[in-house]
């Protein structure tokens, strides 16, 4: 038997807030049902929206199985209700995944999934229950991010399908998840003064004193608490406003040929247009000219939506090159 190095010490306060925390994101999803039915299809792209079928049958597609093949496109269509316990509330579609996905639910595209994003918001695309869901998803065969731990089990060439499935969100956890993100990273980082990560982690850990993670009653007061407590707070605040404004810098050919850029600029797109759809706020620009004409020619419904964010001031087109260097 391999010899285990035991640390014999209590936990530090900030690893108990750290562990506080995994279970804090735990809380997101209040319910979920599996789609099930899914069939799928192998590809390689051969050109610019072209394909070639690598065993020309559809098979299902049940959780457990194998997926892809390396540099492949896999095609993955079914269909799924809405339970009646769902009624009324936001639904979401998750599917955790390593590829990079296009999603249509009753020929409306709905969102993009990646390594970064396992959920789409359906209801507000869908009348009624029924959903005809269809995927095209494409895996490279080496990744090049391997920094989100949440992801790395799904990463490479060949993956595990966990499974598809429609759900509820508890909106009041994932707000309050994102403050987290924000603040602990602050807390953990050496680029910031000592005094405030130490008022960070206080502060993190007395404010999910507050939460029950049975239940996840004590949300909105551990929200409360955060916005009074270091929101508020003026000790540490700096001069200055910061302006933010959303860009994805998109390489046409990286660990992918250039082929698949088409895909993969249309994905990028239509996952800012989705958010532009939540928060009116949001601004985004993009670059590169090529990837304008290829969304015109490829995908004329993003193109005339992208029309219209554009004359709204909220989609702004930059750069002077057609394709960038690096």
């Amino acid at each position: 038997m391999a010899h285990v190095k035991v640390v014999r010490r209590s936990m530090r306060p900030e690893e108990w807030t750290d562990l506080r925390f995994t279970w804090l994101q735990r809380g997101i999803w209040a319910d979920e049902e599996e789609i099930t039915g899914l069939m799928v299809r192998d590809a390689h792209q051969t050109g610019e929206n072209t394909y070639e079928f690598v065993d020309g049958e559809e098979r299902p597609l049940l959780r457990g199985d194998m997926m892809f093949t390396p540099d492949g496109t896999a095609f993955i269509r079914g269909s799924a209700v809405i339970p009646a316990r769902m009624a009324g509330q936001p639904v979401y579609l998750r599917l955790h995944t390593a590829a990079e996905m296009i999603v249509r639910v009753n020929g409306k595209l709905v969102g993009g999934i990646d390594p970064n994003r396992d959920a789409i918001l359906l209801t507000p695309y869908i009348d009624g229950t029924g959903l005809s869901i269809e995927i095209e998803a494409y895996n490279r065969s080496k990744p090049d991010d391997e920094r989100n731990p949440a992801s790395l089990s799904t990463r490479g060439c060949r993956q595990i399908f966990e499974g598809a499935y429609l759900c509820t969100k508890r909106e009041n956890v994932q707000s309050l998840v994102y403050d987290y993100i924000l603040f602990m990273d602050m807390a953990h980082s050496e680029y910031f003064n000592e005094d405030l990560r130490r008022y960070l982690f206080r502060e993190l850990s007395r404010a999910l004193d507050f939460v029950d993670f049975d239940t996840f009653d004590g949300v909105d007061e551990a929200a409360r608490y955060v916005e009074e407590k270091i929101y508020q707070n003026t000790d540490f605040r700096g001069s200055g406003d910061v302006a933010l404004v959303a860009h994805s810098h998109l390489d046409i050919a990286y660990y992918w040929r250039r082929i698949h850029a088409v895909q993969k600029n249309a994905r990028t797109i239509l996952i800012q247009l989705r958010l532009m759809d939540r928060y009116p706020e949001f601004r985004y620009t993009h670059t590169q000219a090529y990837t304008y004409e290829t969304l015109e020619k490829y995908y004329p419904e993003l193109f005339e939506e992208l029309r219209t964010r554009v004359a709204e001031g909220r989609f702004e087109p930059v750069g002077a090159m057609y394709v960038e260097p690096d």
